[in-house]
């Protein structure tokens, strides 16, 4: 078993990109893409089970179909999608991608890294977690979401440019993003919890921590 530093989360990530802008989606898929091809921060790398060495060990949680695929943008980033997961699959890249189809307890995906051979702990392990909706599943509809993972006690890393928000009002991304940053922020306060998210936009503050 290997203990993780740090550990990816994508919640939804292809999301419902015809209910946002063409420069969000671009955005976020790039903002992964980036993430993917970062070989600088040294705490993500772990051992395989096979004696390889990753750098970095993803989990991706939602159902994923296909069958979309008759809508024109969906269709379009789940191609993205796939072939940024090739990217990851890539024998080059050392990245461990975890496809998780339906949402999951903490529990069971504490269970379920173990399975890969790998654990996960508050006390020494950070998630950097991006996806789709900012102020719904990502924060609080899923049972592993911001607010989840940060009661069980782990530090958040929320990765602004790879989150969207498309189930709030909003004339464009901007206003709906400027509603959906205000609904997490008071979750956060109310319930004592803004102490463990820290809301990162570049990408040096995802590897240089204060």
């Amino acid at each position: 078993m290997k203990k993780l530093k740090k550990l990816i989360v994508l919640i939804d990530y292809i999301g419902h990109p015809s209910m946002n802008g063409a420069y969000l989606n671009d955005r976020r898929f790039d903002a992964l893409h980036v993430l993917l091809r970062d070989d600088k921060d040294s705490s993500f790398h772990v051992l395989l089970r096979d004696g390889k060495e990753s750098e970095k060990v993803i989990v991706s949680i939602g159902h994923i179909e296909k069958k979309h695929g008759d809508l024109q943008q969906y269709k379009k980033y789940y191609e993205k999608f796939l072939e940024l997961k090739q990217i990851a699959n890539h024998a080059g890249r050392k990245v461990e991608w975890i496809d998780i189809k339906e949402d999951i307890s903490i529990s069971n995906l504490i269970k379920e890294l173990e399975n890969y051979g790998y654990i996960i702990n508050p006390k020494y392990t950070e998630i950097n977690i991006g996806g789709t909706n900012l102020s719904g599943c990502l924060l609080d509809a899923k049972e592993t979401c911001v607010s989840t993972l940060a009661k069980f006690g782990f530090k958040i890393n929320l990765i602004l440019p790879m989150c969207a928000e498309a189930s709030n009002s909003g004339i464009n991304d901007l206003e709906k993003t400027w509603k959906a940053l205000s609904i997490v922020y008071k979750h956060l306060k109310n319930n004592e919890l803004i102490s463990k998210v820290d809301f990162v936009y570049l990408r040096e503050e995802i590897i240089v921590y204060k």
